[in-house]
């Protein structure tokens, strides 16, 4: 591929401690950060996306006594790819494989978007975990049907309907533009028709530091800056939108807290009000939550103040909305 001609996102603070990980003869990269004696969680990141970043830093981490693990999912950052075989039985036996590396027991699963439904098949799967949540997720797409294309935007509509040789050409053209034009391409291009006001807004709030992160973990979740792979993004696709999944999300017990916004067109509302409806934990009488977000928005959920809400709830508190911006309708 020709060299890239575009500067790296601009991150402030330090990024997560990492850490490569064997599973069963595979290598997966997992990052740490926050208090160690902490609540642990695990946090499943998006497609793509990438585990360091968006999220709280180290000092919130600490402050707040949550221990924030994560890990790329084959075939992202620099963890093997897998074969078309992979199951999501194979993805809650990594998680417990994490678990084990760091000396940890039991933890909550917060996934947000494509990383959703990842977290959902440890709660469904694993006895290892204390809470769930689900934050902009997609549900399975044998329970929906042709509901999951209502309120879907122009993106993901033609992406979901591509053959999966259409799919493997398109995402490799994409990850090519992006290495060789930059991360930009999928926010901007790609996707950027489909944002609402509210998310575009929100993507520039803090001098542009969500919008920078949100480039990063394409940047890093894809190695654009090295080896570009869209292996795990082709893997992510097939598991969550062309098959079965392979377990019952309806048979999790464990307190879920599912998030979702009307409106949001890259996942749109009827997924959650599913995984809300059909999830035995995410009951209130059970400890389950239902969250709106802001109307037309997916990003809030890669917000850092969200992901934090979310984490205090899993370690035991009320949820608390954090504050968003009131200038975006």
């Amino acid at each position: 591929m020709p060299e890239r001609a575009w500067e790296s996102p601009r991150l402030t603070g330090p990024l997560p401690e990492m850490h490569q990980i064997r599973v069963r003869g595979r290598l997966l990269i997992a990052c740490a950060s926050g208090a160690p004696d902490g609540h642990p969680a695990v946090l499943f990141h998006g497609s793509p996306g990438s585990p360091e970043v968006p999220r709280p830093t180290h000092e919130q981490l600490q402050e707040e006594g949550i221990w924030l693990l994560g890990y790329y999912r084959p075939g992202y950052g620099g963890s093997d790819p897998v074969n078309e075989d992979y199951t999501f039985k194979d993805a809650a036996r990594d998680y417990e494989a994490v678990l084990d590396y760091f000396e940890v027991e039991r933890a909550s699963v917060v996934g947000r978007s494509g990383g959703g439904p990842f977290a959902l098949a440890c709660a469904a799967l694993s006895k290892r975990v204390i809470r769930a949540a689900a934050l902009v997720s997609p549900a399975p797409p044998d329970e929906l049907g042709e509901q999951r294309f209502l309120e879907l935007g122009d993106a993901n509509t033609r992406d979901y309907k591509r053959t999966l040789n259409e799919l493997k050409h398109e995402l490799d053209e994409r990850v090519r533009r992006m290495h060789e034009e930059g991360p930009q391409v999928l926010l901007d291009v790609e996707i950027g028709p489909d944002l609402s006001q509210y998310d575009s807004v929100l993507l520039l709030r803090y001098d542009g530091r969500l919008r920078e992160q949100v480039l990063a973990g394409y940047v890093m979740g894809l190695c654009l800056d090295s080896n570009p792979t869209w292996m795990g993004w082709y893997t992510d696709s097939l598991m969550i939108h062309r098959r079965p999944w392979g377990f019952d999300p309806r048979k999790i017990q464990v307190p879920t807290l599912v998030a979702l916004a009307k409106g949001d067109p890259f996942v749109p509302a009827v997924n959650g009000l599913w995984l809300a409806q059909h999830i035995l934990g995410a009951r209130e009488e059970n400890g389950g939550v239902l969250v709106y977000g802001p109307e037309g928005s997916h990003f809030f959920a890669s917000d850092p103040k969200e992901v934090l809400a979310v984490l205090k709830w899993c370690g035991g508190e009320s949820y608390q909305p954090p504050e968003r911006p009131d200038n975006a309708v």
